[in-house]
Order: structure tokens, then C-alpha cells, then sequence
């Protein structure tokens, strides 16, 4: 996803099978590695949030694997059909024990029936470090936020994505790195309002228009109002920074 964002986009979301092609990937690796980058943001958003495009970046997969952990990894993403591959990054100079494997399976989602089937890439950016880790509810360990933050200047390019936005202005407020988890904010669009309906409770940025009248994105029935763009303010108490 490139830093410039279009706005007339913001609303797009990712393809079903794009998310649901990495579960049977990722559950076995579990206990073995630390998420980084776009999957690091998905796991610490609310379970069943929307996987707008904007939100977090879903091309790929950033592991962030313990030195101890390498051989058993290497050993499970080969039984699972990935082979390293070469990179441009291989051959210049860095700090980082980098590497890259691959997969390749096909699909039928969202073809036109009758039309065959399309060829989609699974691509694991693999880092060998030991980081600093956050668990989430649901057992995922990412990268602790505040570690995570910094590498949108190094090693990872999406820094405009809206789960980085609202993880860096949290951060500079004075929330806690926990609170960032099931954190709203982290699927928002910063520049968008946030509208809600008292009647269903529906909450979210994209609603539908009727003439002059916002409509409730969620039942589709009700007026809804608008609530202001994110505030991004900690939500235990912190002091916030000044």
C-alpha cells in the first residue's frame, strides 16, 4: 500500500480470500514468532473488524522470528509448500538477518463464474531478532506498539496506513502500549467523521446518503449523527503529554 493515499479510495476493503488464505499459514507459527507490520495491526484490532485497505496492509506477512525459533520455522514454512526466494535486499549491506519465502495457490474468489481461476502469491518477509512483544486476547504475539511505530522509518513502508496514524498519536498521548488492543482507532480513518446510530448501535465512517439525510451504515433505517473525527486520548486515566 503506498503512503500517498487517495482518499476518493478510503472505504475499499481487502478481499475475503486474501485474509482467509494466511489462517491455516499462521495458526501453526504461533507460538514460534512475533507479527510485525500490517498482520501485527490486524491482530490487535477487534476481532471482525472491516479489513479496509487504508486500515493496514495485507500483501504480506512480517515475522519477527527469535534466533532460537529459526530452524523449527524454516523447517514448517518448507512442509507447508513455501521456498525462499531471492531479493534485491540480499545483496546490500544491512544489520538485518533478512529473508523472503513464497507460495503460490489458485482461486476462484471473486472471478466472474465461468472465468477459471487466478494464481495469488503468499509472501513472508522473515526477520531473525529478538523483539520486545505484546500478547493479544485471542494469544497472537506482535511487536510491542511502541517498538512497532519505529520501523515504519526502517524496515516497513506503510506509515500512512491508519492503524499507524492512530497507534503513534495514542502513543504521544499517553496511553499504555495494552491499550491499543481491540483499540477502535486502529480501523479509523483520521481524516474521516465517525458517525454512529442510536438505534442500533452501529459505529463506523462510511454511511450511506440519502439526498441530504445520513443514513445508519449498519440497519440502513436510521438517521445517523455524527460524532467528530477520532480523538485519539487514552481511555485509563494516563496523563496525557503535553
Amino acid at each position: 500500500m503506498a503512503d500517498q493515499h487517495n482518499p476518493n479510495r478510503y472505504g475499499e476493503v481487502w478481499s475475503r480470500h486474501r485474509i482467509d488464505g494466511w489462517d491455516p499459514v499462521l495458526e501453526p507459527l504461533k507460538n514460534l514468532v512475533v507479527f510485525s507490520g500490517g498482520w501485527a495491526w490486524h491482530f490487535l484490532s477487534r476481532v471482525g473488524h472491516t479489513e479496509y485497505k487504508h486500515g493496514h496492509d495485507h500483501k504480506d506477512v512480517d515475522l519477527m522470528v527469535p534466533p532460537r525459533n529459526v530452524g523449527a520455522v524454516v523447517y514448517m514454512l518448507n512442509s507447508m509448500g513455501f521456498k525462499k526466494v531471492h531479493t534485491r535486499y540480499d545483496r546490500l549491506s544491512s544489520k538485518e538477518d533478512f529473508r523472503r519465502y513464497e507460495k503460490h495457490y489458485t482461486t476462484t474468489a471473486d472471478l466472474p463464474d465461468g472465468i477459471g481461476c487466478k494464481i495469488v502469491r503468499l509472501t513472508i518477509d522473515f526477520f531473525v531478532k529478538d523483539v520486545p512483544e505484546l500478547v493479544t486476547p485471542g494469544g497472537w504475539k506482535i511487536v510491542s506498539p511502541e517498538e512497532l511505530v519505529t520501523y515504519y522509518s526502517t524496515i516497513h513502508s506503510s506509515k500512512s496506513c491508519w492503524a499507524v496514524v492512530a497507534a503513534k498519536k495514542l502513543l504521544e498521548n499517553g496511553a499504555d502500549p495494552s491499550e491499543l488492543i481491540d483499540n477502535h482507532n486502529l480501523t479509523s480513518c483520521p481524516e474521516l467523521d465517525i458517525w454512529w446510530c442510536s438505534k442500533c448501535g452501529w459505529s463506523g465512517q462510511f454511511p450511506k446518503q440519502m439526498g441530504a439525510v445520513t443514513i445508519c451504515g449498519g440497519c440502513d433505517r436510521y438517521v445517523a449523527r455524527n460524532r467528530g473525527k477520532p480523538t485519539y486520548q487514552p481511555s485509563k486515566g494516563k496523563v496525557v503529554k503535553p
